[in-house]
């Protein structure tokens, strides 16, 4: 019942958005994610003390502002894959959102590869549910890997449909090693995103703004096993369907000076959590700062 309740909200959203103009949208679930910014004290706590890893120093009230425009970052998110769900956004229409000049870069590292498959590594950053669509219109396709939802009904009539609508492919992350395994030998490119805490068992203890996290150890262990091209990429907002796409250096480090594979795993880990710590840095409002990252 609870799961039929939740798709039926969720489809009256999905018209709601379709009833209203764009700029109307945005200013609604920006004021329902500010209620949330209320009423939910359990994420706004969780929230609040993350962002004291990276902001030490900064007085509780400073905090609460910083918080406050991560839940709008969210409703924005959320509001522009509703456009691309039913239509307001189009192909052109993400074509021309996104200062794309960091794709040079793309074309650079995959010439040099050696025809090597491709991982991206990301995080629930900007408008990550946008980034993947826009490569595949730019004819870079990606097999992104993620959890599978944990209504059915909301997965399978909506998240599944909008992440494959211009020709990406969904993987499901439960007992998805094999398939990712044979994509890769195929030549196909994987998509990950690397920025939620992983458990003992399927990740590695690595230091995320000084502090310890796991995180997924299955991005290093590939890197071992086959050699792909890892390569950071982000979709960072600038402004209401403004973005700029950033893509950084391919991380090629392999840990060849140490012995021991656990070792290897956990510090080659750490350089992709670095790199996103550098991105985070320079953009502090645009990650996922409600999730709970530092549980062990």
């Amino acid at each position: 019942m609870r799961e039929k309740i939740e798709f039926l909200i969720v489809k009256f959203l999905i018209n709601l958005t379709k009833l209203l103009s764009k700029k109307v949208t945005y200013k609604l679930f920006k004021f329902l994610a500010l209620i949330i910014f209320k009423l939910d004290k359990k994420r706004y706590k969780i929230t609040i003390n993350n962002l004291k890893n990276l902001y030490p120093n900064k007085n509780y009230f400073d905090l609460k502002s910083i918080a406050r425009e991560v839940f709008i970052n969210i409703s924005k998110t959320l509001t522009e894959a509703l456009f691309i769900y039913t239509n307001k956004i189009q192909k052109d229409d993400i074509l021309n959102m996104i200062d794309d000049s960091d794709l040079d870069k793309f074309y650079k590292y995959k010439n040099s590869a050696n025809k090597r498959s491709i991982i991206f590594i990301t995080a629930h950053f900007g408008n990550w549910e946008l980034l993947p669509q826009f490569m595949a219109l730019k004819g870079i396709v990606i097999n992104g890997v993620g959890r599978e939802g944990n209504n059915k009904l909301i997965e399978d009539n909506l998240t599944t449909p909008l992440r494959e609508k211009f020709g990406n492919k969904n993987i499901f992350k439960k007992g998805a090693g094999v398939t990712i395994v044979k994509t890769l030998k195929r030549g196909k490119n994987i998509g990950l995103l690397i920025d939620q805490k992983a458990g003992l068992k399927n990740g590695v203890v690595t230091k995320f703004f000084n502090r310890d996290v796991t995180t997924t150890n299955l991005v290093a262990n590939l890197k071992l096993k086959s050699n792909p091209l890892i390569i950071p990429i982000y979709l960072a907002r600038v402004n209401n369907e403004k973005f700029k796409l950033i893509i950084k250096e391919p991380i090629e480090y392999r840990a060849d000076e140490i012995e021991n594979k656990d070792e290897k795993i956990k510090t080659i880990t750490q350089k992709y959590n670095d790199v996103l710590e550098d991105v985070i840095r320079e953009y502090p409002t645009q990650w996922f700062w409600m999730h709970n990252r530092w549980k062990m």
